[in-house]
């Protein structure tokens, strides 16, 4: 059971995270645009946008490996154009004010001992130089694209719920993102708030609320989760969202350990049909993916 859950989590993540990039070859990035912190900062206040701090150590092999697949990419370099960004080194004293304000510390004698501390650490902050999300660790470049688009998009939500408090639309926005970070805890509060502003779904809200938080609840209820996804297919027939709620309808399956079903569900997206919806979603190539996994397997058994 505990194995599937991690697998369940694992495709949720896949498939919220993956997105459709240009075939850019890659270019050098001087990813130091500012030398310091509160340069970046300043600049940061004075053009509107946000903040990327990328914390790393010249020899460690993972800030390597970021550098050398990561940061390097053109689409990256594109997208970090949105960004004011300042390349840390964690051993360079100028900038040990910054990473203590924001509890990024060197690593002790024990922690490189016991390889407890986590670097590169992917630092994003709003204008205003306040945290807005954090990554450690080697992010591939598709993940990284996404944490891009991802973390630019919630800082804009973010901002217009300061103008506009009550608007369930964008906090359905806010919580979609949060889910897509991975910020689960927030993604909750932000997409109950959505249901409560728009009970009667004027907005359209209450349906995109609803069906992020049958999907976050998949790995620790998949039977309710199987049931409310229907329950939403039902109600929101019509939804653009539909072919969503049927692959983790599959998910929801497969981490219920009903792996008959799931393949069922699955096999619907299989189509020559130019026609069907399911024939160019973007939902199909992990619906097919997945299904080529589970037939696999059968396969061996």
């Amino acid at each position: 059971m505990r194995r599937c859950k991690a697998l369940v989590l694992v495709l949720i993540v896949v498939a919220l995270t993956t997105v459709r990039l240009a075939d850019a070859g890659p270019v050098l990035l001087d990813v130091a645009r500012w030398p310091n912190a509160q340069e970046a900062l300043e600049a940061a206040a004075n053009s509107g946008k946000p903040v990327y701090a990328y914390v790393y150590s010249p020899d460690d092999a993972t800030c390597m490996r970021m550098q050398q697949a990561t940061l390097v990419n053109s689409g990256v370099r594109a997208a970090l154009g949105d960004y004011q960004v300042c390349a840390m080194n964690i051993h360079n004293p100028q900038n040990q004010q910054f990473l203590q304000q924001h509890k990024v510390l060197p690593p002790t004698d024990e922690e490189r001992l016991i390889k407890t501390y986590r670097l590169p650490t992917s630092l994003f902050l709003n204008s205003k130089g306040q945290e807005v999300y954090r990554r450690y660790g080697y992010l591939p470049l598709r993940w990284f694209m996404a944490i891009l688009t991802d973390v630019k998009a919630l800082i804009g939500a973010q901002s217009k719920v300061e103008a506009k408090a009550h608007d369930a639309s964008t906090y359905a926005e806010l919580g979609h993102l949060c889910m897509r970070l991975q910020m689960y805890d927030k993604a909750r509060q932000y997409l109950t708030t959505a249901v409560r502003l728009d009970p009667h779904n004027q907005a359209g809200a209450k349906d995109q609320a609803r069906l992020d938080l049958i999907i976050m609840a998949i790995p620790d209820n998949p039977q309710q989760a199987s049931d409310d996804l229907q329950n939403y297919l039902r109600t929101y027939s019509h939804s653009p969202r539909r072919l969503e709620a049927r692959y983790y309808m599959a998910v929801a399956q497969l981490a219920a350990n009903r792996v008959k079903e799931a393949v069922k569900i699955l096999q619907t997206f299989e189509t020559s049909d130019k026609s069907a919806p399911e024939y160019d979603s973007p939902w199909t190539p992990h619906a097919l993916g997945l299904l080529r996994r589970l037939r696999g397997q059968t396969d061996t058994q």
